[in-house]
């Protein structure tokens, strides 16, 4: 899955859980032009988690050593709102 989402000034919902747990790799870029605040879970708050910066900034979720990888939802935050961020997610087939 490949998509732009549009980040709110509150709270925005940015990656759906992945419920056959599928997910291989995550990856998320900051295409606006103000830092995001990204979390995993259900609230993001501005200042806290993975901080993207403006024009570029970029996370990368992939497995750890044992082979796990997080599942679930990733919401994102912005000052103003309306900024976008592209997400890509890998998936086994399934």
């Amino acid at each position: 899955m490949i998509d732009e989402v549009a980040v709110g000034a509150t709270s925005t919902l940015i990656v759906k859980a992945n419920v056959k747990r599928l997910r291989q790799r995550l990856y998320l870029v900051n295409n606006s032009a103000e830092d995001m605040s990204v979390a995993p879970g259900s609230v993001a708050i501005a200042g806290y988690g993975i901080i993207l910066v403006a024009g570029g900034g970029a996370f990368t979720d992939q497995p750890d050593p044992t082979g796990y990888i997080y599942q679930g939802v990733y919401t994102a935050i912005c000052a103003s709102g309306a900024m976008d961020i592209a997400v890509t997610e890998l998936n086994k087939s399934g």
